[in-house]
């Protein structure tokens, strides 16, 4: 994990606070993104085991801010959603290779949960490179590839790797069926079902 640390150093000042405002004011597009990366991954046909623990920044899941805090620093930008901030997000800007990384915790009642890392890397070599640190820390052979890839270790804890213009690496723990009921409940489908249905009831007196 030496290597990776080497290669994923912070610079803040470099990227400025431009993205940290557009993070923060995603609202509920935020909801929208973790429950479509919880979809994909559970849709996912066939994950390749691997017996080391799937977590980044060796963070285990569950673990709670002041954790990620402890081992990252100050985050580029905080997203809260929900009364008492039930759902939190915290926003890390980095870099591999000189290449711009946004890392993303998201946290359900405390809990981490959900990490993501946005690799904007556009040549071939850095893809290879940034794969060999994957086959390395899980001991695989995996190859840079258009189709979705998921790992999945003893726990039930997922890495879902998907490239397309970006290479996005999503880390997903087993333990998160009151996330997705929180997902449903605040949906924008289903608040606007909420509604209708609520005008249905209202005019159902008047009529």
């Amino acid at each position: 994990m030496r290597i990776l640390k080497s290669i994923l150093s912070r610079n803040n000042g470099f990227y400025g606070y431009d993205q940290a405002n557009d993070f923060q004011s995603t609202g509920n597009s935020n909801i929208h993104r973790i429950s479509s990366i919880l979809s994909q991954s559970e849709s996912h046909r066939t994950s390749i085991p691997v017996s080391s623990t799937i977590r980044s920044h060796g963070i285990d899941f569950g673990s709670n801010p002041d954790v990620v805090r402890k081992k990252l620093g100050k985050p580029d930008a905080v997203l809260h959603h929900g009364t008492h901030n039930v759902l939190s997000s915290y926003l890390f800007i980095t870099n591999f290779l000189n290449n711009e990384v946004k890392t993303y915790f998201h946290f359900f009642k405390k809990e981490l949960f959900l990490v993501e890392h946005v690799f904007y890397v556009f040549n071939q070599q850095d893809n290879e490179s940034l794969f060999s640190i994957l086959n390395h820390r899980f001991d695989i052979r995996l190859h840079s590839t258009k189709t979705p890839q998921q790992l999945i270790d003893a726990h039930g804890n997922r890495l879902l790797i998907q490239q397309d213009v970006y290479i996005n690496l999503y880390y997903i723990s087993a333990d998160n069926d009151a996330v997705k009921s929180y997902m449903f409940e605040h949906s924008a489908d289903r608040i606007r079902e909420l509604k209708r249905l609520e005008q249905i009831s209202d005019w159902m007196e008047k009529i």
